[in-house]
């Protein structure tokens, strides 16, 4: 009884870390995903202009609006084309902050998503 009392808090940490950082994992993919998605719809979008709300509206649609994922509500960003140029590159970026829940026993918080998705602009 005394050597399982001792291990485990250790089993308890080993397994809630595998599952927070599979948490992660899942939610940098969906996000990086989504961001995939909206730079697809920028590059073919005419008159693309800053934080374009069909943009926004598209990623938003590919990231669930419960949970954890609410953080990546309102983090959603594009730039506008302006002149129509070939070398035109639309970025499209998502971001937000994931939370650590059972790790932040050993000093874990937060981690920021950041992600960029830059595609030639297409929309000419």
């Amino acid at each position: 009884m005394i050597e399982f009392a001792l291990v485990l808090p250790l089993i308890i940490l080993l397994v809630g870390g595998v599952f927070e950082f599979g948490l992660l994992f899942m939610t940098n993919h969906l996000v990086q995903n989504a961001s995939r998605e909206g730079a697809r719809l920028a590059v073919v979008l005419p008159n693309l202009i800053d934080d374009d709300p069909r943009v926004i509206d598209a990623v938003d649609e590919l990231i669930p609006d419960s949970g954890i994922f609410t953080i990546f509500a309102g983090g959603i960003t594009n730039n506008g084309i302006s002149d129509c140029d070939t070398n035109d590159q639309v970025t499209v970026t998502v971001t937000g902050t994931y939370s650590f829940g059972i790790l932040q026993i050993i000093g874990l918080s937060d981690v920021v998503l950041n992600v960029p998705t830059t595609m030639r602009y297409e929309g000419c």
